[in-house]
């Protein structure tokens, strides 16, 4: 075994579980942290889903190569990486710094790019450089922020249940652009377009927005929803919405109740004390990784002194639906059970599929789901250009064929598997 169960003096119960879970080499074991994950990866997976975040210390992870291994030998898809609102300077293939923000900004509770439509499920921080002063990683469980805000505020989230939340998030003004501030990129930037129209088009497919207003100093605020704050994965409720912004600037961040109604300010008060009370403030020492469910957990930054260094790397991918409206229900299932049915009702089909694999086939440009022509969504008309892009995926090759605005046809042949225990989308490259 290599690790042996370490101690937190901030660490809290939930429940009989400690959170968070503290991990350190065992005596007489090797230091080499990517070795052991390797050789326990599903134990370690399975404590994250039940502690909802891992912190490794006192293993010798001291630099990018070091922490990409680390990273790597959970076997997680890489979750690709798009421009933010703040600044992040990649490291390597996939390591990025922590936000570049000034360390003395308080960065406040938030679920990485819960926003989006697609959401990375893990993700990871690793510390090269402590701050000497304040600085630590502040955690928190979202479930127990759910529980505590229906004991506190009843008559709020039954309203947020049945209404929703609609959500304003503000870009830089022209004055902040390019400083230390934490959202330091316009609006221009992040959209990577200087028309307005444009940039609300981008917005509403790219971001899910509902629409986008522009303000004189430059700045544009991007609003959501209706939104439900509540989504449920596993048995567990969390509130993914950060209705206080990310920063101390109240201004920043804007939210009504889904009806159009007024948002009481003393909610914001009470939720913010009930993250105070509910949080880990992880206190950094050298190359400690600190392993997040980002479903399940909500993290912050402390403000603190120069210098502090940190890298994070994000991993894998969760498809949100957040949307208050009539119908368009999220229907789910249990692939294991599908397997088992289907192997009761298809024995000889899932025998040959056990063989020989699925060939599988994506169309896109159509009227429906898929809208975007394939030299939109590989960002090339050319052809061999394209097959080129998609050769991470383990794509065997593409037909191109010229109907509609193009249709392009994936064929993912023997040599990866899309539907056994797990299906995994030829689209988003993502493991459950």
């Amino acid at each position: 075994m290599g690790f042996i169960e370490g101690s937190l003096a901030e660490a809290k119960l939930i429940g009989d579980d400690v959170f968070p879970k503290t991990l350190l080499p065992a005596a007489g074991s090797e230091r080499n942290l990517a070795k052991s994950v390797l050789a326990e990866r599903e134990s370690l997976v399975a404590a994250l889903r039940r502690h909802r975040a891992l912190l490794f210390r006192g293993f010798d992870v001291t630099s990018v190569d070091d922490f990409e291994r680390v990273v790597e030998a959970f076997e997680w898809e890489a979750f690709q990486v798009v421009s933010g609102t703040t600044t992040r300077s990649k490291l390597s293939e996939r390591i990025y710094t922590a936000n570049e923000a000034s360390v003395e900004l308080f960065i406040n509770f938030h679920h990485e790019m819960s926003l989006r439509p697609t959401v990375p499920s893990k993700i990871f921080f690793c510390c090269s450089e402590p701050s000497p002063e304040g600085g630590e990683t502040s955690i928190v469980a979202s479930d127990v922020m759910v529980e505590k805000m229906e004991e506190r505020l009843p008559e709020f989230m039954a309203k947020v249940a049945e209404v929703g939340i609609i959500h304003g998030n503000k870009t830089a003004t022209n004055a902040e652009v390019g400083t230390k501030a934490i959202f330091n990129k316009s609006w221009m930037s992040y959209l990577g377009t200087d028309n307005e129209a444009e940039a609300v088009k981008r917005a509403k497919e790219n971001l899910s927005c509902s629409t986008v207003h522009f303000f004189n100093d430059g700045s544009a605020e991007l609003i959501f929803g209706p939104l439900n704050p509540i989504v449920e994965r596993e048995g567990k409720r969390a509130w993914i919405l950060p209705i206080l912004g990310y920063t101390d600037n109240i201004n920043m961040t804007s939210n009504k109740f889904g009806d159009g109604s007024a948002f009481p300010l003393e909610v914001l008060g009470i939720y913010e004390q009930l993250l105070e009370e509910n949080c880990v403030d992880i206190k950094w020492q050298k190359g400690d990784i600190l392993l997040l469910d980002n479903f399940a957990v909500q993290h912050a930054r402390r403000p603190g002194k120069p210098p502090r260094r940190h890298r994070r790397a994000i991993e894998d991918i969760l498809l949100l639906q957040r949307a208050i409206a009539g119908g368009g229900e999220t229907s789910i299932v249990a692939s294991d059970v599908m397997v088992e049915k289907m192997e009761e009702r298809l024995p000889e089909f899932m025998a040959k599929v056990a063989d020989f694999k699925i060939i599988y086939g994506n169309k896109m440009a159509t009227k429906a789901i898929f809208n975007k022509s394939w030299m939109s969504y590989l960002g090339t008309d050319d052809e061999a250009e394209a097959v080129k892009r998609y050769a991470h995926l383990s794509i065997d090759h593409f037909l191109f064929r010229k109907v509609l605005s193009c249709i392009i046809r994936i064929y993912c042949g023997p040599k990866k598997t899309y539907f056994v225990a797990q299906f995994t989308s030829s689209v988003m490259a993502a493991q459950s």
